[in-house]
């Protein structure tokens, strides 16, 4: 959606509207590793907090805590399982 963070503003949240709007869950898994291994990436001294929102099944749930540990000092995840 942005090669990085951007100021919250009227026309970035219309599209990240925009962009939302479009996405459609292929109902084949979950994949939370590789958009939370991205997030950290993404200047990693940045302080930030994640909303991560799934069905609540996980499949690699040790290499997701393995991240979240790691990164733990600049970043507060938030995790919803829903459904």
């Amino acid at each position: 959606m942005f090669d990085q963070s951007v100021p919250y503003t009227e026309e970035s949240v219309e599209r990240a509207v925009q962009e939302i709007s479009m996405m459609q869950a292929d109902m084949r898994g979950n994949e939370e590793y590789s958009p939370l291994k991205w997030v950290y990436d993404s200047i990693p001294e940045y302080p930030r907090s994640i909303f991560l929102i799934s069905d609540g099944g996980v499949g690699n749930a040790h290499k997701l805590y393995e991240i979240i540990r790691e990164n733990v000092k600049n970043s507060r995840l938030h995790a919803f399982g829903i459904g």
